[in-house]
């Protein structure tokens, strides 16, 4: 198996598990938690998914080589892409809520979801990962995730065949973890995707897809930041 065949199936296990990741139901932040004196949030992301060609469906070995090959030029223009201020999000989202009167932290390093354990514990809302080391190790009260797992185009397969066009994609998802209880206060998923009105098709600039790209990109940096404003 060469290396792009690696990559692309890679990239299709993480379209699977971010889909995972966002399809838990959404939870509205209750308005009780601006009345809360003692709390203390940290705000921190995950790492950043390079930006990809997704290609869900191609799901076997030589399908995904298919796949890789019809899209070898989109896939260049997409690294070529910027991604503009979407590292800010946590200091973004951080004054946000500094401006409500709300105690931040923003944690620097990326969140390796991966390298948490598993909480032990089953309970209504609580999280499948045990986040409660945060309260120690930061001194806070909630931790404020920024979770995203697909960033770049989305196109789907059956096989060898292509079921739809290309289309810009935002996806992943952001909550709100009371440490205390490792529960959910607010979970929002996040799955964005625009389609180009007329042609695709017009290597090697895509200007039809970029602008699909763009949108995407900023309806979901809009959602992380509206998810937490009163």
């Amino acid at each position: 198996m060469n290396l792009r065949i690696l990559l692309v199936l890679l990239a299709t296990i993480v379209f699977v598990s971010g889909c995972a990741t966002t399809s838990r139901t959404p939870i509205v932040l209750n308005e009780g938690f601006w009345q809360q004196e003692e709390k203390k949030v940290g705000v921190v992301m995950t790492t950043i998914p390079e930006l990809n060609v997704y290609l869900p469906g191609a799901n076997c070995l030589l399908c995904i080589a298919a796949a890789e090959a019809a899209n070898s030029k989109l896939s260049a223009h997409v690294a070529r892409l910027s991604i503009e201020d979407l590292p800010k999000m946590k200091e973004l989202l951080a004054n946000q809520l500094i401006e409500k009167g709300v105690h931040v932290s923003v944690i620097k390093q990326p969140l390796e979801l991966s390298e948490l354990p598993k909480y032990k514990y089953s309970a209504e809302n609580a999280a499948k990962k045990d986040f409660t080391g945060f309260n120690k190790t930061n001194k806070i009260t909630h931790l404020l995730v920024i979770d995203l797992t697909m960033l770049g185009m989305h196109r789907t397969y059956s096989s060898y065949i292509p079921t739809r066009d290309p289309k810009g994609v935002f996806a992943g998802s952001t909550y709100l973890v009371n440490l205390d209880t490792n529960t959910y206060e607010s979970y929002t998923p996040i799955k964005v995707f625009k389609s180009v009105d007329d042609n695709w098709k017009e290597p090697p600039n895509y200007p039809g897809l970029t602008n699909a790209f763009y949108q995407a990109l900023e309806t979901g940096k809009a959602t992380i930041l509206s998810a937490f404003a009163k």
